[in-house]
């Protein structure tokens, strides 16, 4: 059985017409003490170190384009209203395409054809990118880079070194196209916890994969590596730990409609996270 991609209508579903709340606002609840670290760092070693302080708005906020899958697109969306006195977000997102191509199959019997239906993809984010003269881009994926992939006709399993080599290619491949355009500064996303489930008017698959923390872990372990080497020239962007650490956040679908993709909770939260590392130097 192929599942849809994504619902008919996807930003209907998407809107989130609850109350807005200030990214000053009250801070969300404290996370409990959890005996396992965080999927956010290259090595089990490895401690996140990024600012965390809101700083002051800046005189001429940054034009910041969100390219990727959908979870971008509901984060434009549903940011807070005083979001745009930092920057400037421009959804520069595709719906249901991430970096990956090749066919991916899930344990749930989902499966769908990236090549076919996302092919064009980096190519239009590039040219979002350059037409919104962004000063930044923030390359947000996941939710389709966490499967089997079968490739011209080669199968990679999740996680086996030929799937890592072919990740690293596509990236190294968006990258370059994405610096090409003269873009100044980009940033690797790197995903949060999901807890994905199935919710009525979604149309696509449960795809439980994407609730699998290890595969989280592994790619983000490559983002971070890639992001770490002086010569790419990007930056690695933490998502807020709450969405792993924090299960009345990470499971509330109040902050995340389908455990992937963002309300206003979810927005804010995210966006207070980011923006202290997005304005950083």
């Amino acid at each position: 059985v192929t599942a849809a991609a994504h619902p008919a209508d996807a930003r209907a579903v998407a809107v989130d017409t609850g109350p807005a709340a200030a990214l000053a606002g009250n801070a969300a609840p404290k996370p409990a003490p959890q005996p396992r670290p965080q999927p956010h760092a290259a090595t089990a070693g490895d401690v996140p170190d990024y600012p965390t302080a809101l700083p002051p708005p800046p005189k001429h906020p940054p034009r910041v384009a969100l390219i990727g899958d959908s979870q971008g697109m509901t984060l434009a969306l549903n940011s807070p209203p005083d979001a745009s006195a930092y920057l400037t977000l421009l959804d520069a997102t595709t719906e249901g395409c991430g970096l990956l191509g090749g066919r991916i199959s899930s344990r749930a019997g989902d499966r769908r054809d990236l090549d076919a239906e996302c092919g064009r993809t980096l190519a239009a984010w590039a040219a979002r990118v350059q037409h919104d003269h962004a000063d930044d881009a923030v390359l947000m994926i996941g939710a389709w880079d966490l499967f089997d992939e079968q490739v011209n006709g080669t199968a990679f399993p999740f996680g086996t070194p030929g799937w890592d080599a072919y990740f690293t290619a596509r990236l190294a491949d968006a990258v370059k196209a994405l610096k090409a355009t003269g873009l100044p500064r980009l940033d690797l996303a790197l995903l949060p916890c999901y807890r994905p489930v199935r919710t009525t008017g979604a149309s696509g698959g449960l795809w439980p994969e994407r609730g699998d923390d290890a595969r989280v872990a592994h790619v983000n372990a490559l983002l971070s590596a890639y992001a770490k080497a002086p010569a790419h020239h990007v930056r690695a962007l933490y998502p807020p730990p709450e969405f792993c650490q924090n299960p009345a956040i990470s499971t509330s679908r109040a902050y995340r409609w389908d455990g992937v993709h963002y309300y206003k909770p979810g927005a804010r939260l995210y966006l207070r996270t980011a923006i202290p590392q997005l304005l950083a130097p």
